[in-house]
């Protein structure tokens, strides 16, 4: 529905709602640093919610949902605060890949939810989540990942260094 190339601008207090069939992401970014405030992306009928690439980037008071991924991060490192990442129906909450480099996740005070996983971490990132939900699915993949304060869906524990 938006599509950000090159630029950086910022979103506050947008909705984005994506029909089945006309689009598969509700916002897909491209080589830039936008923020996002109070933003609520909705994308029915598959496809992205948030589809991200080459880019740096802060989520603050975000909601997104979508019956395929969450959010999808191409080689980008990111800020999540206060956000919800998934939803029903959502099947991978975030999925972050890369072929080259590193970068850095960081979600704090925020619910990731998959019903197959909630983030799917390539060897590439370093991962770090703080007082935050990791709802449905495990957490897979490689590279750094550290979870301090984190719960899952049952609000079990995951202890000071494992995801659940």
């Amino acid at each position: 529905a938006i599509y950000n190339n090159s630029t950086s601008p910022r979103y506050s207090h947008v909705t984005v709602n994506v029909s089945p069939g006309v689009e598969t992401n509700g916002i897909k970014n491209n080589t830039a640093s936008p923020i996002l405030a109070g933003v609520t992306i909705s994308v029915a009928g598959g496809g992205q919610g948030f589809n991200n690439q080459y880019s740096s980037l802060t989520l603050t008071d975000v909601w997104i949902s979508a019956a395929g991924v969450g959010m999808g991060n191409y080689e980008s490192s990111i800020r999540i605060n206060n956000s919800v990442i998934g939803g029903s129906g959502t099947s991978l909450g975030i999925a972050n890949q890369a072929s080259s480099g590193a970068f850095t996740i960081t979600i704090n005070n925020s619910r990731i939810a998959g019903t197959s996983n909630t983030i799917s971490n390539d060897p590439r990132y370093a991962t770090f989540v703080g007082a935050s939900q990791l709802s449905g699915g495990a957490v897979t993949g490689g590279g750094t990942l550290t979870c301090v304060g984190v719960y899952d869906e049952n609000y079990g524990s995951a202890g000071y260094t494992t995801c659940p």
